[in-house]
């Protein structure tokens, strides 16, 4: 039986691996779609956004928008606490 810490930071880790693949997918969708320079730059706030849900709402929202302008204002709209 593993210990409740053991346990906490396998989970941690797991939810860490999840965060960075949901960052990595968005920024290759917004890539794909857009081809624009600048991609990469949206990581920062990417990686601040605090819950799985959101990145995984963010991913959504990077496949069906527009252009990578409106996305990139979404996130710093997100980031100001403008939902």
């Amino acid at each position: 039986m593993q210990s409740d810490v053991v346990q906490y930071f396998k989970k941690l880790g797991v939810e860490q691996g999840a965060r960075e693949s949901i960052i990595e997918g968005i920024l290759e969708v917004l890539d794909f779609r857009f081809s624009a320079s600048g991609v990469g730059e949206l990581k920062p706030i990417l990686e601040s956004v605090e819950t799985l849900q959101r990145l995984k709402a963010l991913r959504r929202e990077a496949l069906r928008t527009y252009s990578l302008g409106t996305f990139t204002q979404m996130l710093h709209e997100d980031e100001s606490g403008i939902e």
